[in-house]
């Protein structure tokens, strides 16, 4: 942003001293076409030559040769997600509504993908290992022992984190009064996986079932996010030649008009031929 501003205060001054700024614009046109891809912006043309550029949600990126930093802010209890904020001539705006580009799309792959499927396996991993351990405790081991536990997680990440202790087969207490034979608490391990448990997102479900259901919605997303970039390049390519359209040379137009031109210069050059010639035959009578 900051070549874009540089860019506007060049071509202010090329234009205030009668120069041509052509070139200057065509090197910022490149610049705003390469941001729009990154965050989604609207620009205006200002008098003097410049161009102002926002945020489609109006926080201001380029005002004259002065441009603005993007800069991202840390969430307590959010180690994979940040605030957009913009820091504009020591003025900090935040970002609000969608960025769009790329910045946009990471965004809200972020918030709207990574985020909730993230808390559901962390959900899935600390609901496992609690009621696991949970079971074991009320058995007891080969030993005669009270049970310990099988697996340990960081709270503050389950999923990342989970893994098994340092027990040893024959620490497992499997048995509820430690009678040869007895297996009631290796059973109810067992109908652990038929326990219905609370997922953020996925209600009250078996593991198994919401194992399934975020691999069948993985799916749908994926699906769901090819046709939008389809539909997205189809936008682009549309964009792009409206725009084309508007600015760029049209060699077709330009060879009809040529052209036209070469005719009408042609046709010209004879009347003034005629005329030369009416022109000598009335001196010649006089």
């Amino acid at each position: 942003m900051s070549n874009i501003a540089d860019i506007n205060h060049r071509v202010v001054e090329t234009q205030a001293t009668g120069g041509n700024p052509s070139q200057l614009i065509d090197e910022r046109d490149v610049l705003i076409k390469q941001l729009s891809e990154v965050v989604e912006i609207s620009s205006t043309q200002q008098l003097d030559g410049s161009l102002q550029v926002t945020l489609a949600s109006g926080q201001p990126l380029i005002l004259g040769s002065d441009a603005a930093q993007l800069k991202s802010t840390p969430i307590v209890n959010e180690p994979f997600i940040k605030n957009i904020e913009i820091d504009f001539s020591g003025q900090t705006f935040a970002v609000t509504g969608e960025l769009g580009g790329q910045l946009g799309a990471f965004d809200n792959y972020l918030k709207d993908t990574l985020k909730p499927t993230q808390q559901a396996l962390d959900e899935m991993a600390q609901n496992l290992a609690t009621e696991f351990n949970q079971v074991l405790a009320t058995g007891t081991d080969l030993n005669g022992d009270p049970g310990q536990a099988l697996f340990s997680f960081d709270p503050n990440s389950p999923a990342s984190s989970l893994d098994i202790t340092a027990i040893k087969p024959a620490e497992l207490a499997l048995s509820s009064d430690g009678a040869p034979g007895n297996s009631d608490v290796l059973q109810d391990l067992i109908d652990l996986s038929t326990k219905p448990m609370t997922i953020t997102g996925l209600g009250s479900v078996t593991l198994n079932d919401a194992f399934a259901s975020m691999v069948g919605k993985t799916a749908i997303e994926t699906r769901q996010a090819a046709v939008d970039q389809k539909a997205a390049e189809t936008l682009f390519s549309q964009a792009n030649a409206a725009r084309d359209n508007l600015s760029a040379v049209n060699s077709d137009e330009e060879a009809a008009n040529l052209m036209t031109f070469t005719n009408a210069y042609q046709a010209n050059m004879k009347v003034i031929s005629t005329a030369n010639e009416l022109f000598d035959s009335v001196l010649r009578l006089l």
